[in-house]
């Protein structure tokens, strides 16, 4: 497994590489901000396993790419984050119920639009890929039939890989898991074949668990911050305006 020192290390390069427009916006607001005014607003936020998007630092703070964004923004708007560590779905569960504020990395889809708030522009650009263990053949979509492939419970790859095997006429095994780490661990023990994960997860972690990635790509997403449909509308103007 990576350190967490080496995965900050990965987050900031990916954070300088993919956003680095935010880095410059938030050093002019950084100038014309007072750092010893009090914060003017408590956000709770959702913040679950998924490096090196989304992980808790050693600080307990928001961190990986949307974490890290998340707190430059909160340092300018003076906001103050209070991280709610949980499992991808028991998130979502939270957020609808109000128990959280604002969950970061959420892929927008019609489902969801119905229940949260999102701002207009996304965060980042990601994709959805299959991993296997090594030796297993897994190439191509037909390869995945009665496989038994471990999926995180109410993600966007769960749904879209059900649909998609489903449009191929193809029986595969789609196994429930808390997270990301624990779908590699499946796989990597070989109590499951493979593990659909997002790119950006998946290219991380998959030397360290000895894992391959296949030509298995699919679903191409946009990642956004969500908000409870109604709730903290400022809050979502204020991101879009980073954005």
């Amino acid at each position: 497994m990576m350190s967490s020192h080496s995965v900050l290390r990965h987050c900031w390069r990916t954070l300088l590489r993919c956003l680095p427009w935010l880095l410059a916006s938030c050093t002019l607001h950084a100038a014309m901000a007072s750092p010893t005014e009090p914060a003017t607003r408590v956000l709770r936020v959702g913040v679950y396993a998924n490096a090196p998007k989304l992980f808790l630092s050693q600080d307990g703070q928001p961190s990986g790419i949307l974490g890290d964004v998340l707190v430059a923004i909160a340092e300018q708007e003076r906001w103050q984050l209070e991280p709610v560590s949980c499992e991808w779905q028991a998130c979502l569960q939270a957020l609808q119920s109000g128990r959280i504020d604002l969950m970061p990395d959420v892929a927008l889809t019609e489902q969801r639009a119905q229940i949260f708030d999102f701002h207009n522009t996304p965060v980042l650009q990601s994709w959805s890929q299959i991993y296997r263990q090594k030796g297993v053949p897994i190439n191509a979509i037909p390869d995945l039939r009665d496989k038994r492939i471990a999926v995180v419970a109410g993600s966007v790859q769960a749904s879209f890989l059900g649909a998609m095997l489903n449009s191929f006429g193809i029986s595969a095994q789609l196994i429930p898991v808390d997270s990301f780490e624990q779908g590699f661990e499946r796989v990597a023990e070989g109590s499951v074949d493979a593990v659909a994960a997002n790119r950006f997860f998946g290219d991380l972690q998959a030397q360290a668990y000895r894992l391959e990635s296949t030509a298995i790509v699919f679903q191409p997403s946009q990642m956004y911050y969500a908000t409870l449909k109604g709730q903290h509308p400022d809050v979502l103007a204020t991101i879009d305006r980073y954005m």
